[in-house]
């Protein structure tokens, strides 16, 4: 039943993009600021970001627990569907890499400039000054956009079940909230999260794009604990799609034929782990 609801997920999230994550952030945003606020909570100094995250997943794993221990499994799974839901990123990338490389292609610059901001956490216009470095900047949070929607979710869902998926999805959310010192001490745990996800979905991108290219990237970076991982997954990428050739400088054309790869190339990369996620379940 957990492989149905994990399918059923993605399909739903892959094709009738949402805006879940949204929903979860102005749902975050005042437990976070409550916890902030509440003395009771200060008084326990950087543990009141460890609550903020806490919280809501131990709730999560109560409500769950009591969901099964009544024999309401249908009420459960259909709770663990919700939050997998939420738990998913942002969607309709390619709907945006689309207009984006309409703009590219028609020569508006400016357009582009205003597309790239969508794919930035920040949302702010990229401060490039030359269209390589756009394409670069654009190129690696596109990957990255697209590795963070599914892949870790996916990954904590299957290990820890909804509680993992949704600590994740958190962790991400409470980012742009926190302050700097929260953020930093996010980072890291984000670091943690993603270590293995991200070289699982090099992995995947090795069998479904150039292998010998990819799995070169990851030998490179699985045991490097301290790689930026947009970096990290934007290698594996850009690997999958040129193989062993450098990636083209100053040619709009062959630029814009990566982001016109890359939506295929993470089809194939979740087909793989949709794929072998099934085939654990029908051993066990």
């Amino acid at each position: 039943m957990t492989f149905i609801v994990l399918v059923a997920a993605i399909l739903l999230v892959r094709f009738y993009p949402h805006h879940c994550q949204t929903v979860l952030a102005d749902w975050i945003q005042p437990w976070y600021g409550y916890a902030g606020r509440s003395e009771l909570v200060r008084r326990f100094g950087a543990a009141r970001l460890y609550a903020a995250l806490a919280v809501p997943v131990v709730v999560l794993v109560c409500l769950l627990l009591l969901l099964h221990g009544m024999g309401w499994a249908l009420a459960a799974h259909l709770l663990s569907f919700l939050i997998l839901l939420v738990s998913f990123g942002g969607a309709g990338l390619k709907e945006r890499i689309d207009t984006y490389i309409g703009h590219l292609m028609s020569d508006d610059i400016q357009a582009a400039y205003h597309d790239a901001a969508a794919f930035n956490e920040t949302r702010a216009e990229s401060a490039a000054e030359s269209w390589r470095q756009l394409h670069a900047e654009t190129f690696e949070a596109i990957s990255n956009r697209f590795y963070e929607c599914y892949f870790p979710a996916i990954f904590w869902f299957v290990l820890l079940g909804a509680p993992g998926a949704l600590f994740y999805r958190l962790v991400r959310v409470l980012q742009p909230l926190a302050d700097e010192q929260d953020g930093d001490r996010l980072e890291r745990i984000k670091q943690v999260l993603d270590w293995l996800p991200s070289r699982l979905f090099g992995l995947s991108l090795a069998l479904v794009g150039n292998f010998k290219p990819v799995m070169e990237q990851l030998l490179q970076t699985v045991a490097d604990i301290h790689a930026d991982t947009a970096t990290v997954v934007r290698r594996y990428v850009s690997a999958s799609i040129h193989g062993n050739k450098a990636a083209p400088i100053d040619m709009p054309a062959l630029e814009i034929y990566e982001l016109e790869e890359l939506p295929g190339l993470m089809d194939r990369a979740l087909i793989s782990w949709i794929a072998i996620i099934g085939l654990l379940a029908v051993m066990q």
